[in-house]
């Protein structure tokens, strides 16, 4: 039998199997965390941190891979410089950290690698990859702008004082524009402690590049404004780091208030003082004063005027000249005029005018007016003095008896136009260079109001002869406890004549018209009966005064029959002066007895 022979021979092959896988990182935290970040725009990354790139290879086949060549232009990956090699399930990585900027960045890195088996059969690898961040840049700028004009015009007025604006026309206005001038979206607020900002101006998400815008209407208000705006966002990128961006922005406008203030002023003694006197009466000036006036214009406002005018009807202000305009700071304008003093109560109106025009072209004329006032003291006072009712200025005056009384009246009146205070009425008795015998009036009354009067009175006996005496009437002008003037003085005098009447007859007897006879006694002359008879009577004016209507009766020897009674009146009417005789006849029958 032949035994079968086994011969036995083993084969071997290695079934290869290349395979290499790559894959591009980006880190934004320092290496910590890495992102394949394949499409844009990748993880956000705020400036402060600079990006981390990963390339790795990874040989997950079961053959080594020589010669890996990686193509990383745009990003020198330190390693991959080299061609590589790696063994069956083996791994490599190189890296790179690029410097910061904002904006998208996209990188790409290839590679390249090739197996050939032991029958020359070649594989070959061509890889690509791609990773993107995106530099975040949040930037947000606001501005304000106001408009004095309805919102026609709008101005930065980054500084004062800014436009100018008049109350009562127009409130001012603010625009607010809010740019996200950064390449994110922002989420910002805006706020102004002045304004109440409407929720569609105050809050809300703006894209990059785009603006929010409001307007808002204010609140006038006097002098330099300022509101200042603060918009404000906070961004958050891809690794968790936040940043706060803010903007502000003011805008100035000045509350114009265009404002002048006209003082006038007067003065009796030359400008040595000056009263305000705006209202009546004013001070009490005599005539004679050294009467001025004194405007002053002053610019009691918050802005320049110009345009200047004043005007007061009762003076001539032609030598006061006026600047073109006038500031708030400026000293007032002063201008003194000389003034014509009148009697009574004397009043002035100044006025002054002044122009104004704010940024917009809006006017104001602010205008001013003052009134001062005098019055013009004329005190007077007069005195009118009677005698027994009679103004008697002249000699004689009125006849008086001897021994009667005398009534003197002193009428007083004030005929000036203020009040008379302290009147006094004296009189000289007679007798003005004596004053021991003066003696004074009894009046009711010491004060005398404007056109006031009274009546003083004083009673004596009448003496002989002429008679003169002088009333003195004393007062001092006073209103209240000011004295106006000096104290014054007026006299009148009045006269009367103290008679004395008196008269003496002498009666004569005559038988022939020759010889007479002052038989006082009986029997007197014998005259035979039935012979004519001659009486002559010599009449003697022995008072100081003409007597008149002198008449001389004769009882005819028969007291109570008056019926045969001889009646004679003098020569001239029967008037005989003082000291004169006068003489009358009458003839008859002697009877017997």
């Amino acid at each position: 039998h032949a035994s079968p022979i086994t011969i036995t021979e083993s084969a071997s092959y290695f079934g290869a199997s290349p395979m290499l896988s790559m894959e591009l990182e980006v880190s934004i935290n320092g290496g910590t965390t890495w992102i394949p970040a394949d499409s844009a725009p990748g993880p956000s990354l705020l400036s402060g941190t600079n990006p981390q790139y990963r390339l790795t290879l990874t040989n997950s086949g079961n053959v080594r891979i020589e010669n890996i060549l990686v193509n990383d232009d745009e990003l020198p990956l330190a390693g991959c410089d080299v061609p590589i090699s790696l063994n069956a399930g083996a791994q490599t990585s190189c890296t790179v950290t690029k410097t910061w900027s904002s904006g998208q960045h996209h990188y790409s890195v290839s590679s390249a690698a090739s197996f050939t088996d032991s029958s020359g059969n070649l594989w070959t690898s061509n890889l690509a990859d791609d990773v993107n961040y995106f530099g975040a840049a949040p930037g947000l700028n606001l501005s304000k702008d106001v408009s004095v004009d309805g919102g026609g015009n709008w101005l930065p007025a980054d500084s004062a004082p800014g436009p100018y604006l008049l109350n009562g026309i127009v409130a001012p206005q603010y625009r607010l524009t809010l740019t996200n001038s950064g390449n994110v979206d922002l989420p910002a607020t805006i706020s102004d402690p002045a304004l109440t900002l409407p929720p569609e101006c105050s809050t809300g998400v703006i894209a990059a590049g785009l603006s929010r815008q409001c307007t808002v209407t204010g609140v006038w208000a006097p002098g330099s404004r300022l509101n200042t705006a603060q918009a404000s966002s906070t961004y958050t990128d891809t690794a968790g780091t936040q940043r706060i961006v803010s903007s502000d922005n003011s805008a100035y406008y000045f509350g114009a208030i265009p404002q002048i203030d006209l003082e006038e002023f007067v003065s009796g003694d030359g400008g040595a003082t000056w009263q305000d006197a705006d209202s009546t009466p004013g001070p009490y000036l005599l005539s004679g004063s050294n009467l001025q006036f004194k405007l002053v214009l002053d610019n009691t406002g918050n802005v320049d005027v110009s345009t200047l005018a004043w005007n007061d009807p009762g003076l001539n202000l032609t030598s006061c000249s006026l600047p073109g305009s006038l500031t708030p700071s400026a000293e007032p304008v002063v201008c003194i005029v000389t003034g014509t003093w009148a009697s009574g109560q004397v009043s002035f109106t100044a006025s002054a005018s002044a122009a104004y025009l704010d940024t917009a072209g809006h006017t104001a004329s602010p205008a001013d007016s003052d009134q001062t006032h005098y019055f013009g003291a004329a005190p007077g006072v007069s005195i009118t003095k009677n005698t027994n009712g009679l103004d008697a200025n002249t000699e004689p005056g009125p006849y008086i008896l001897v021994g009667d009384q005398v009534t003197w009246t002193y009428e007083i009146t004030n005929t000036g136009n203020v009040p008379l205070t302290a009147i006094n009425v004296s009189d000289d008795n007679g007798t003005p260079a004596i004053t021991s015998d003066d003696f004074d009036a009894v009046c009711d009354q010491s004060i005398l109001p404007v056109a006031g009067s009274q009546v003083c009175s004083k009673t004596g006996i009448a003496v002989a002869g002429q008679y003169g005496n002088t009333g003195t009437v004393s007062t001092q002008p006073k209103i209240g406890e000011f004295p106006v003037g000096l104290p014054l003085e007026h006299q009148d005098t009045s006269h009367y004549f103290g008679a004395q009447v008196s008269l003496t007859l002498e009666k004569f007897v005559s038988l022939d018209g020759n010889i007479w006879l002052d038989a006082n006694d009986a029997p007197g002359p014998f005259i035979e009966a039935g012979h004519a008879v001659e009486w002559e009577y010599v009449v003697t004016n022995t008072s100081n005064i003409p007597l008149t209507g002198i008449t001389i009766t004769d009882d005819n020897g028969t007291p109570l029959d008056s019926s045969d009674d001889y009646h004679c009146m003098i020569p001239g009417h029967g008037e005989l002066g003082p000291g004169n005789s006068s003489t009358c006849n009458q003839t008859d029958f002697a009877s017997v007895g």
